[in-house]
């Protein structure tokens, strides 16, 4: 057992005893968003903070590479089988400050899957192609919604869809899958928010898109059930008969949505690649994680990076006075992880 919420010995050991049988992905956090977006419990340091310059500087330079050199033993042992960069906004973090990062990451030109969200309002065409030589397999683009109602009550900015449109090509003429992230129940929290998907959607197919996320804001209708099965039948009598994409339910022969009601939408001629590239990593969202995971990056912002060996250890990694420390939240005792 883990005597102290330092005790990264503990920690590398579980791991040592995971890779010798079993894959692992690798999830880095970007605390850092351009707005605070009302919908969203994962807000980052905003870019228009006094502080932000300085937090940005000792974050990338600093505890960035200390949380990561923590675990190269594990990165040069085994190399993850995905790697996911999320956040807050990563393309916030400049280009050559990526670069310093996954420099840190030993064998990072080696990890087969790249997947990284990004808010399209904040991206440039450098970070295009930088992600592009960069090998990202996806990009997860939030867009949220179209409707500019929608947008302004949740404090959210999107370029104007030709942009949208530009962007998209740019990675798909580059072999680079693409994904939106769309919502739901976040403007007026009835039946008419479902109306305004409908529209979404309809935009959405017209984007030449690999896959399309459609989160429902998931505290409203794990309270409001009868908003869950309706929002789940309209996407899929949307998507009946559909000659070009499928459901995630569909493809996997599922009769019902994941446990987060988040309902995905997959390219028909894309079906095979998503479901042995994309959704191993997808399917693990962290409080259901049914793999193995190594979370790393905090700002201490009450949403700490979490990591899973899966049903043995869960552990959390917090920020405090600019180093990481661990806290453990389950461990369990007759893991074989603990020999």
């Amino acid at each position: 057992m883990p005597k102290n919420n330092r005790d990264i010995d503990f920690i590398l050991n579980a791991w040592n005893h995971v890779i010798e049988k079993e894959g692992y992905s690798l999830y880095l956090h970007a605390p850092f968003c351009g707005d605070r977006c009302k919908y969203c419990v994962y807000t980052g340091k905003l870019i228009s903070d006094r502080s932000y310059g300085d937090l940005y500087d000792a974050y990338v330079n600093t505890y960035l590479p200390e949380a990561i050199g923590a675990y190269r033993g594990i990165f040069t042992k085994r190399v993850p089988d995905h790697f996911y960069f999320g956040g807050g906004t990563p393309n916030l973090i400049r280009p050559e400050d990526m670069q310093k990062i996954f420099d840190c990451i030993p064998n990072f030109e080696k990890i087969e899957h790249k997947i990284i969200d990004i808010h399209p309002a904040y991206l440039s065409d450098r970070q295009i192609d930088f992600l592009i030589a960069s090998g990202f397999t996806t990009v997860c683009i939030g867009v949220q919604s179209f409707d500019s109602d929608t947008l302004k009550r949740n404090r959210r900015t999107n370029p104007p869809l030709q942009r949208l449109q530009s962007i998209i090509r740019r990675f798909n003429d580059a072999g680079v899958y693409t994904s939106i992230d769309l919502m739901c129940f976040i403007t007026d929290y009835r039946k008419s928010d479902l109306d305004i998907l409908v529209e979404d959607l309809r935009t959405a197919m017209d984007l030449d898109l690999s896959f399309i996320d459609i989160n429902p804001n998931l505290h409203f209708v794990l309270q409001e059930r009868a908003y869950a099965s309706m929002f789940e039948s309209l996407v899929d009598d949307f998507l009946r008969g559909n000659k070009k994409y499928l459901s995630e339910k569909q493809l996997l022969g599922e009769p019902e949505l994941n446990n987060r009601y988040i309902y995905r939408i997959v390219k028909k001629d894309l079906a095979d690649i998503w479901q042995s590239d994309v959704l191993p990593y997808y399917a693990d969202d962290f409080p259901y994680a049914k793999n193995n995971i190594i979370g790393i990056g905090d700002l201490d912002n009450g949403h700490s990076t979490m990591s899973y060996i899966h049903k043995d250890l869960f552990y959390v990694e917090r920020n405090i006075g600019g180093h990481p420390t661990y806290e453990f939240k389950y461990v369990r005792e007759n893991a074989k992880l603990l020999s």
